[in-house]
């Protein structure tokens, strides 16, 4: 394994290529597909100033009902100390804030890694701990749902 620090998104993408991920890139981020019982969740490494912003789309906020929110909202806080580094986020509308922007605000889990040192080692490490806490994720946002329709 090279731990020669990786600076471009398309050295990144190479990188998840190599080790097996259906990988790409553009000018603007890197793009790998991760699996989760049987569905594809896509995830993003972009360039932040002097960071790497590493996310991956979990479902959006309209996929739940009002009744829900709340403890879709409890459940991914509470999954938040299970997935470190990784934490949940809403990435909320930049122009517009009516319902409809709102409802189709992406809910991620996130992370962001210094571009300095960000060696191919510390990037599979870093899709790997994804993966694990996309897995923690979707378990709880499907068990938010499932009380919900219970109560």
């Amino acid at each position: 394994m090279n731990d020669t620090s990786l600076q471009s998104l398309a050295a990144i993408a190479d990188v998840l290529s190599k080790a097996g991920y259906s990988a790409s890139a553009d000018d603007s981020a890197a793009f790998v597909e991760l699996q989760h019982e049987g569905t594809n969740y896509p995830a993003v490494i972009q360039s932040q100033g002097k960071e790497f912003l590493i996310s991956c789309q979990v479902c959006r906020i309209g996929d739940f009902g009002a009744d829900q929110l709340a403890l879709v909202a409890t459940n991914a806080l509470a999954a938040n100390v299970q997935m470190l580094p990784y934490a949940f986020a809403i990435l909320k509308p930049e122009d517009s804030a009516d319902e409809e922007a709102v409802a189709d605000s992406p809910l991620v889990i996130i992370n962001s890694v210094p571009i300095g040192d960000f060696s191919e080692e510390e990037l599979l490490w870093s899709i790997r701990k994804l993966q694990i806490a996309l897995a923690t994720a979707v378990q709880g946002i499907k068990t938010a749902v499932t009380v919900s329709k219970i109560a």
